[in-house]
């Protein structure tokens, strides 16, 4: 009777060291891995991004730049007998055109499809007045889409946008453009409908079938 007060005793101090040198080995833990961030924490901080001189090249498309190119697209649109005539901007802070002052999301699909490839092909002319290098290969996919019949078609009826478009005579003039082009240059352009006349014998058509259609091309691939 005598030894149970005195192993209560001894237990309870076993308890307390033992809570204690867990608390002395979270701390280490936690110690450690502090030390460890403070030198990461260091470590990054000497590489830290700082503001590059003005005599630095820096990253985007430079103001004077961005208009030399507004201006390639301009004359593209301008050929397409595009209405407007139009006035084309670059947005340096999107890296994307202005036409009239409006972006591309704000004009119906077809529309946004001939800003699209005049971009494209603005970046041949760019690079071509430039010197710069370019691999001479431009695929335009669906830049006609304005023309569409929107009675087949899954995007619809004409906005107002596209129905100005459509009865330009774009179609046309867009061909002509890529016909006149063509020296130094591959233009691939995948459409619904054939071209509105003969391209000549520098150019190839071919028609798509599809899996169910009679034809040797079934499809691109």
């Amino acid at each position: 009777m005598e030894a149970r007060p005195l192993e209560a005793v001894s237990r309870k101090t076993y308890e307390d060291l033992d809570g204690a040198r867990q608390k002395v080995r979270e701390g280490l833990a936690l110690k450690s891995r502090i030390e460890s961030l403070e030198t990461r924490r260091a470590s990054l901080q000497r590489f830290r991004a700082t503001r590059a001189p003005r005599d630095q090249i820096k990253i985007g498309v430079g103001h004077v730049v961005g208009h030399e190119f507004a201006q390639e697209v301009q004359a593209i649109l301008t050929e397409w007998q595009f209405p407007g005539p139009p006035i084309v901007a670059f947005d340096d802070q999107t890296h994307d055109i202005l036409v009239d002052g409006k972006d591309r999301e704000s004009n119906g699909k077809g529309v946004r499809a001939l800003m699209n490839a005049a971009f494209k092909l603005g970046v041949l002319a760019y690079c071509r007045q430039k010197s710069l290098p370019h691999p001479g290969i431009v695929a335009l996919d669906s830049p006609l889409l304005a023309y569409r019949d929107p009675h087949s078609s899954k995007y619809g009826e004409l906005s107002a946008d596209e129905e100005i478009v459509k009865k330009s005579g774009v179609k046309d003039w867009f061909y002509q453009y890529l016909l006149d082009h063509s020296q130094g240059a591959q233009f691939i352009v995948i459409e619904n409908d054939p071209p509105p006349f003969d391209l000549g014998l520098n150019t190839r058509v071919t028609v798509f079938t599809g899996p169910r259609g009679a034809g040797s091309r079934q499809g691109l691939f």
